[in-house]
């Protein structure tokens, strides 16, 4: 492996410095104008296959930049405690890191050669603005890698001199952080672009690199990091531990698989207050881009989400549970387990709840809303942020009543120090659910201020706890040993649900972090005009996360496999007995129970992202009209779909409330609110100056509707506001107002490609009274007018339209009773799902 480090090195080396030498030096100076082609990847396409070299890629980052995190920890408690047993857990930990980083290296060059080759134009562009931080990048490769093979190689040859070879670890993670960091400033500035003129050109590198969410994001994938690398190092061990032929075998990957799950919980049980601190400085630099996160179409997927991480903290938690069987006297704890199962699920339910409900016109109809009207209450933030505090307290409950299994504290003052311990955790409980509650009759902008106060006090309970947990058991009388390695094998099946789960987990956030941004490269700077800039529904989306966590865990149990060859295999117990050795079962079988059960997991989460509302975020189309004269509806019906297209204006102004106003009322509301100015102008104004006339108990969230991303023209400006008139006032904005070419309308034909959404078109068919006198099925007799069972097969799409919007020129022999003209009473939108419903119709 040694002569492998100048290859690798010298190869990744070599890529950066070719590639941004000849591609860049050009573009330094270049905004987003420059190339913005695309080019197609075979069979799967090219979003498909940079969206799965990308995660794979990501996965092993975050294990090889992980993994040497608490390797170096676990080295110096080593040290400290001058326990052999800590620096040899360390030295594996290392070495499947070792094994990992030609893997990760494989992916980083894939993914930089589909980003030149599928996406040139984007990539160009990134490359002027950060063309400085990509020579630094391959040096801090270069160093990282240096410092990994040293403090691999040099493991045995400076065991007398450990400080030595510590100090190796740190630098080694000093390069890693430096790396994560650089990549970071690419990611997070496709999210919040700083540095940059209104053209998109390059004004100063250090403020591009730390825009808004650089340093939130670094903290996020710092700990998620961590906590990764801890649950598949937690994976690893279960599997040899169930593949170990002898007690010290099972004892030493017990304690490993252990030592692994401490470490992903406890950096996980912190990665919510980063997500608020990451959500917080997306809301501040765009408001939108905030609601389209947390909200619209991305609102399932933080159901899918908590979901996951409900299953995390019940495995975790089951994992703890568990091991107390081998905690001589932890029995005397486990009558607090059906407690501590009843919070975790009861507050995984409340986590899991979703506010507004994402149902069909008669489903809304019934429920009086799009929230629920028994549970939708809990899916507030107020509630899910009480709520995933409480499951940190009980995890943390959970692992201080593990600690102190087999211990029983000789401190005078432990019955002092335990009511301490349970006066700061239920009052850290009673401020969560407090603030919980009163979050339910404040204004919305003073209720995200609530979760610093939530996540301050539990934080503040969990180190005041531990700090006293520490005191009160040392030297503690001790019951008798830990018996590692005797747990019950479904234990090691936790373990690697836990990992599988992290693994999907990675990829749903992987998701979200690129889907919040819609059709933009750069947000609201270069947009995706390829075929497949739209975001995909959450079904789709998870059948690919799928099969990313299927790649991952192939390659991961390959290295795994490969990491068993060579080197010095440890001395067999003598004298065990051949019972004692059977105890452990063959490799392959292990690897087929466990591929069977990660198969039914990762189906599990496949099968309910496939079974929930399924909702894709097209690119908005351009705007069309009928040929002729447009008229005053024809505007107005314009107006609606930007509303709830586009504008994104449908995701806050709902009509049972939201993060915005309900403009059920608009339209009378501006006649009389402003009696100095024209009910247009103050409407006009409200929204390309939405904080102008904020309506009290609403903060201001709304960005400008005539600035990026959503950049409507003056036309269309004038069509929202025609369409909000027509809420309860009177529509005075007239055809002349609107400038030519304001909606590039198009011929008749070309409206007629539009794509529509069939299911939609199927519940407009009832909605509007089609059935009435239509019949779709083949069996069933012609009633007023024709059976439409087989349209689709035998009309044109020409024919379906003009029979929609001129009935009176497609008459059918037998059936001469007039059918209405739905040209006034469709939107453009609903005209093109109908058609397309019709056309589905072979029979």
């Amino acid at each position: 492996m040694i002569s492998r480090f100048p290859i690798y090195t010298f190869y990744i080396f070599s890529i950066f410095i070719i590639l941004f030498s000849t591609s860049s030096v050009s573009l330094a100076q270049s905004g987003i104008d420059t190339i913005t082609s695309y080019r197609e990847f075979p069979l799967i396409g090219s979003r498909i296959a940079v969206w799965i070299v990308a995660q794979i890629h990501l996965n092993f980052a975050a294990f090889i930049l992980g993994v040497p995190i608490f390797s170096v920890i676990v080295e110096l408690i080593g040290i400290i405690t001058k326990n052999k047993e800590y620096d040899k857990m360390a030295k594996e930990f290392i070495k499947l890191t070792l094994m990992a980083l030609a893997t990760t290296a494989i992916f980083g060059a894939l993914l930089l050669f589909f980003l030149v080759g599928l996406y040139p134009g984007f990539f160009y562009y990134l490359t002027s603005i950060f063309f400085t931080t990509l020579w630094i990048y391959p040096l801090l490769f270069f160093g990282e890698t240096a410092c990994l093979y040293l403090y691999w190689y040099s493991w045995d040859q400076l065991s007398n001199r450990k400080i030595v070879h510590l100090f190796l670890g740190i630098l080694l993670n000093v390069f890693g952080l430096a790396i994560m960091f650089t990549a970071n400033s690419w990611v997070s500035f496709m999210t919040s672009p700083a540095g940059i003129d209104e053209q998109g050109n390059l004004l100063n590198i250090w403020d591009a690199i730390t825009n808004f969410t650089w340093m939130p994001y670094n903290i996020h994938r710092f700990l998620g990091n961590i906590s990764f690398g801890g649950a598949i190092v937690a994976a690893y061990a279960g599997f040899k531990f169930m593949v170990s032929k002898t007690d010290d075998e099972r004892a030493h990957y017990d304690w490993m698989g252990y030592t692994g799950n401490l470490i992903a919980i406890s950096a996980f049980m912190a990665l919510p207050f980063a997500g608020y601190w990451l959500t917080k400085e997306i809301y501040a630099f765009s408001e939108q881009l905030g609601v389209l996160l947390m909200g619209g179409f991305l609102s399932w997927l933080w159901i899918i989400q908590a979901l996951i991480i409900g299953i995390l903290f019940l495995g975790t938690n089951s994992y703890f549970w568990l091991g107390m069987e081998r905690i001589p006297g932890a029995e005397r704890y486990k009558k607090y387990i059906k407690y501590l199962v009843s919070i975790v699920a009861l507050c995984f339910l409340v986590w899991a709840t979703p506010h507004t409900l994402v149902a069909t016109q008669e489903e809304t109809h019934r429920m009086g809303g799009s929230h629920h009207p028994v549970v939708g209450a809990l899916g507030l933030m107020s509630a899910k942020n009480a709520a995933v505090n409480i499951m940190i307290m009980a995890t943390f409950v959970s692992f201080v009543l593990y600690r102190r299994g087999n211990k029983i504290s000789t401190v005078k003052w432990f019955k002092i120090g335990s009511r301490i311990q349970k006066i700061l955790i239920l009052s850290a409980s009673g401020i969560v659910i407090f603030y919980g509650v009163y979050g339910y009759f404040v204004e919305a902008i003073v209720r995200i201020g609530f979760s610093f106060f939530q996540v301050s006090s539990v934080l503040f309970c969990i180190i005041s706890v531990t700090i006293i947990e520490i005191f009160l058991f040392r030297n503690a009388k001790i019951i008798g040993k830990i018996r590692w390695g005797k747990i019950p094998f479904r234990s090691q099946y936790t373990l690697l649900a836990i990992g599988v789960t992290y693994t999907w987990l990675m990829g749903l956030m992987g998701f979200a972090r690129s889907a919040m941004r819609q059709n933009w490269h750069v947000y609201g700077v270069l947009k995706d005009t390829s075929a497949h800039a739209y975001t995909p529904a959450l079904g789709y989306t998870a059948n690919i996360v799928s099969i990313i966590t299927i790649l991952f865990i192939t390659f991961v149990l390959f290295i795994f496999w490969i990491s068993g060859f060579g080197g010095k295999k440890e001395s067999v117990q003598k004298n065990v007995s051949l019972a004692e050795t059977r105890k452990g079962q063959s490799p392959g079988i292990v690897l087929f129970k466990g591929a069977v059960f990660s198969a039914v997991l990762i189906g599990f989460f496949t099968f309910y992202a496939n079974k929930i509302p399924q909702i894709e975020s097209r690119i908005p189309e351009e705007l069309v009209a009928l040929e002729g004269k447009f008229t005053q509806g024809e505007i107005v019906r314009i107006g609606k779909d930007i509303f709830e297209g586009r504008g994104n204006c449908s995701i806050c102004h709902l009509e049972t409330g939201g993060r915005g106003p309900n403009l059920g009322n608009v339209g009378f509301i501006a006649e009389i609110r402003k009696p100095d100015m024209l009910p247009e102008e103050y409407l006009m104004e409200s929204i390309i100056r939405p904080s102008s006339y904020l309506v009290k108990g609403y903060g201001p969230i709304m960005p400008p509707a005539d600035k990026p991303p959503v950049s409507l023209n003056q036309g269309e400006l004038l069509a929202v506001v025609a369409y909000l008139q027509s809420r309860g006032g009177i529509v005075t904005i007239k055809p002349d107002d609107i400038p030519e070419g304001a909606f590039s309308p198009i011929s008749k034909e070309k409206v007629l490609l539009a794509k529509g959404d069939i299911k939609v078109g199927e519940l407009l068919f009832d909605e509007k009274g089609c059935s009435v006198c239509h019949a779709i099925i083949a069996e069933e007799e012609a009633k007023l007018a024709p059976n439409l069972f087989d349209i689709g097969r035998r009309a044109s799409i020409k024919y379906i339209r003009e029979s929609i919007v001129e009935p009176e020129s497609k008459v059918v022999e037998g059936f001469e009773l007039p059918m209405p003209d739905y040209e006034e009473k469709l939107t453009v939108k609903e005209f093109n799902d109908l058609v397309a419903y019709l056309l589905s119709l072979k029979g």
